[in-house]
């Protein structure tokens, strides 16, 4: 049986033509500047999304704290998350988080309810509590 394809809702530190630029390519994508959320609090945010669709969509955030910070509110509303991976090397911030969902559009889209997932240009995995690393500052 074939998974649904969700709603990818894209948050507010993601590209402003990106979701255009997913809807082109035949995915179903809506961001907060299209929709006009711009400034909504994140978990605000999220029962917003719980509220209009359900558990018919999955938010598409850079915000690598969002599992930690609003945790309850994910958790209870079972809303998925994919997290785009901060970690950009060299390449500039915009065009690493429109690589990455653009690759994985089809995943995102497909993701289960409640399910928190990270995202790199090279590959996806389930979203972990990082460990910092340690600081290389010489006083």
């Amino acid at each position: 049986m074939a998974q649904a394809r969700r709603l990818l809702y894209l948050d507010e530190d993601l590209p402003k033509r990106l979701a255009t630029e997913l809807n082109r390519r035949g995915r179903n994508a809506l961001s907060v500047y299209a929709d006009e959320k711009k400034g909504t609090l994140d978990g605000d945010l999220v029962s917003m999304l719980y509220e209009r669709f359900g558990q018919d969509v999955v938010l598409v955030t850079a915000n690598e704290s969002m599992p930690i910070e609003h945790e309850a509110v994910l958790t209870a509303t079972g809303v998925a998350l994919a997290v785009v991976d901060g970690d950009h090397g060299d390449t500039p911030q915009e065009a690493w988080k429109r690589e990455t969902v653009h690759r994985w559009a089809h995943l995102m889209e497909s993701q289960e309810p409640g399910l928190w997932r990270r995202y790199s240009p090279h590959r996806p995995g389930r979203w972990t509590r990082r460990r910092r690393r340690p600081s290389l500052r010489v006083d």
